[in-house]
């Protein structure tokens, strides 16, 4: 298992894995998704097998407001000063489920998000992916409200650094 930053030649294993990953929750366009990886090139990642094949990637982006950005519209402009890492995407292809890739992954991500200064992670867990998120070491956040576009059973969580 190899664990790299997303490069352009990824993108067509990411969005294959974001289309057997996501049955709740409509998948985003390449767009949408480019935009997260674009801000912040460093905290979005892939897992690939011996052949190169995308089995898991992250898309995480620097953020500096409490509510999550919207689905389904690019990134807006981020403050330069940001110091929270939004947890945009985790998503694993269904053919490679069972190997630990999340937890490898979401591993990865926290230890780049302390190396580059971030000072908080935060998510919305979707499709009953609280569990999984808890044992990452995250809470669950009530103070802050989730738009229905993420889904019926979305939870914002957080985890300081």
């Amino acid at each position: 298992m190899t664990v790299t930053v997303v490069r352009e030649e990824h993108w067509p294993g990411i969005l294959a894995a974001e289309h057997t990953a996501y049955l709740d929750v409509a998948p985003e366009t390449e767009e949408v998704l480019k935009s997260k990886w674009r801000a912040t090139p460093d905290t979005c990642l892939v897992n690939v097998d011996k052949a190169g094949r995308v089995e898991a990637y992250v898309l995480a982006h620097a953020w500096h407001e409490e509510k999550p950005p919207a689905l389904f519209q690019p990134l807006p402009p981020v403050a330069a000063n940001a110091d929270t890492l939004y947890l945009h995407d985790l998503a694993v292809h269904a053919a490679a489920r069972g190997k630990g890739l999340g937890d490898l992954l979401a591993g990865e991500l926290l230890r780049r998000a302390k190396i580059l200064g971030f000072r908080r992670i935060t998510l919305v867990a979707v499709q009953g992916s609280t569990g999984f998120w808890q044992r990452q070491g995250f809470a669950e956040d009530t103070r802050v409200a989730v738009s229905r576009s993420y889904g019926d059973d979305a939870v914002f969580m957080q985890q300081q650094l």
